[in-house]
Formats: structure tokens, sequence, C-alpha cells
């Protein structure tokens, strides 16, 4: 946090008898931001042949089929699980540093 002190007035007179006087301060504060948590980075994969769209259907399908589903607490943590094990297993992925959809 900041803190910087634009003004200060001294008022000298006042409704009771004192020897006090009144000050007033114009104060400029400047809070400091949150930190954001860091976040884990989105894999992203490149676009994929037919081939590998099929090699993906297929892992997909053989991990569903595998999956025992009754008694699972989250079902949709689970088909995530699949889908992102089925994709590391038959995607390629694009480099974090890569920005572009493009090396040229």
């Amino acid at each position: 946090m900041e803190i910087s002190v634009k003004n200060v007035d001294s008022k000298p007179g006042s409704a009771v008898e004192s020897d006090h006087k009144c000050n007033i301060a114009v104060m400029h504060i400047k809070i400091a931001k949150k930190k954001k948590e860091r976040t884990q980075q989105t894999i992203k994969y490149r676009k994929p042949t037919e081939q590998q769209q099929e090699l993906y259907n297929e892992e997909v399908q053989k991990r569903v089929n595998e999956t025992d589903w009754n008694g699972i607490e989250s079902p949709f943590e689970k088909w995530a699980e699949i889908i992102l094990a089925a994709a590391d297993a038959t995607l390629s992925v694009v480099s974090p540093k890569q920005k572009q959809p493009y090396i040229s």
C-alpha cells in the first residue's frame, strides 16, 4: 500500500475554547492489487488427421467400455479424465511457446 500526503491545512478557529488546532490533510492512497493464483496452463493439440481422429475415437471408446460407471461419485470428472488421456495418447501437442497456428 502506498500513501502520499497531497496537502495539509491548519484551521485556527474552533467552536470550543482549546489550545489545539484543527488539521486537515488531503491524502492519496494506492492499494495493492490482489495477486492472481497461477492456474494450470491448457494443453493445446494440433488439428488431427483422419487417422489420428479414428485412433482418438477408438481410444475414448475403449476407455469408456473399460470403466465401471457404477459407484463413481463424479462421472463428469471421470469423462474429462478419459478424454484427456485419450488425447495425450493419440494427438500431437502444440508447444506452449507457439502463439500462432503456423510456424514460418
